[in-house]
């Protein structure tokens, strides 16, 4: 969801403005009951800091989900503050941090040439590196919104690709049924393809080669001539079209934010971009 001005002011997303800094966390203690209690206090902390990103009056200093953490700012000096504050809490016994995931991300809304303004920021006495690019929650990160979009759909194209070579062609030759192997594309090999994109929302330009692979393969698991028009290729594997499934899966996600709570904090983002949005 895009930042929302507000009260006048502009949110402005330069490369040199936003920084993401992503902190993977290891776990001695593999108990359910040890991760919350060293997960809760370092999420909570980060939450009442109110440094970091503020979109209106709402905090979204950090996007964390199980063990992997990335903290969101603006400001250079808030962003350090926010690693202190991730690195004084690692006295945990049970918490550590993987060395090859603290890195630091400057995202941008518009591809630069040079970017002469290049940030430091220091995890102890360790100096975090600088990417152009980091894996979170399996979604590819770039300094550019545009080539974040652009390389997860050429990740999963490749992952999904993998998969089909690797799991159906073995699994077809006890199996001969085309509904079976239908069933088997829609469970393991689509949700790979397209996992993330009801979040990036790529382009119709963007889904070319995913909807060519899709179409591809479904010929194959059908036994169809390439020759077979689409149309008839859709109505007997009764599977949408890649952009129809991005368009469900986003309904979907905004479902799950509606029948959130009234205080989390994307139902709040939610309420605000509905508010400024215009009706056209």
């Amino acid at each position: 969801m895009l930042p929302v001005p507000s009260n006048g002011e502009e949110i402005s997303l330069s490369a040199s403005q936003s920084h993401w800094v992503f902190v993977k966390v290891e776990y001695a203690a593999q108990t359910y009951t040890n991760y919350w209690k060293t997960q809760n206090p370092l999420l909570d902390r980060l939450e009442n800091s109110n440094l970091g990103i503020r979109i209106g009056n709402i905090t979204c200093n950090v996007n964390a989900c199980v063990d992997d953490i990335a903290l969101m700012s603006t400001k250079e000096d808030d962003t350090q503050v926010l690693i202190n504050i991730a690195h004084d809490l690692r006295t945990w016994k049970a918490m550590s941090y993987s060395p090859k995931k603290r890195v630091a991300l400057n995202l941008c809304q518009k591809l630069i040439k040079e970017n002469t303004h290049e940030c430091i920021f220091n995890i102890g006495n360790n100096v975090m590196p600088n990417v152009k690019q980091a894996l979170h929650l399996g979604i590819i990160k770039t300094t550019s919104m545009k080539e974040n979009v652009v390389m997860n759909v050429d990740e999963n194209i490749k992952k999904a690709r993998r998969s089909a070579y690797g799991y159906l062609v073995v699994v077809s030759m006890d199996i001969r049924l085309p509904e079976t192997l239908v069933h088997l594309f829609k469970t393991y090999i689509s949700t790979v393809r397209l996992y993330g994109m009801e979040l990036l929302l790529p382009k119709t330009a963007m889904l070319l080669q995913p909807e060519k692979f899709q179409k591809r393969l479904q010929k194959q698991l059908l036994s169809l001539p390439t020759s077979t028009p689409d149309p008839a290729v859709y109505i007997l594997s009764r599977i949408l079209t890649v952009e129809a499934q991005i368009d469900k899966r986003a309904l979907g996600l905004f479902n799950n934010i509606c029948n959130q709570d009234e205080n989390s904090t994307g139902k709040q983002l939610a309420w605000k971009q509905i508010s400024v949005m215009s009706l056209d």
